[in-house]
């Protein structure tokens, strides 16, 4: 089964609660033999590119501003719905 995990921030640039327990999450779900991507955005062109974590891979894209308040509030479809489907029907370039 493929998995993916939109987060804001993940490891090791943020270490919190949060970050941990979705990275002990992946890891234990990977381990029984899922497919598991983390999905963060870029914030900054410093943050560029993809990278794996323990042998977790995550999966960045650039930030985006919501276009209005259905987007934000996620009732409207917004990038990330876009990027998770590409992910998920194999297409690792988003």
């Amino acid at each position: 089964m493929k998995i993916l995990f939109p987060v804001v921030f993940y490891l090791p640039k943020v270490v919190g609660g949060i970050e941990l327990y979705i990275h002990h999450l992946a890891l234990g779900l990977q381990q029984k033999g899922h497919e598991i991507k983390v999905v963060v955005p870029s914030y900054s062109e410093g943050d560029a590119g993809d990278y794996n974590y323990q042998s977790i891979e995550v999966v960045r894209y650039k930030a985006y501003h919501p276009k209005g308040r259905l987007e934000f509030a996620g009732i409207s479809p917004n990038d990330l719905w876009r990027i998770s489907k590409k992910l998920l029907l194999n297409k690792n370039r988003i």
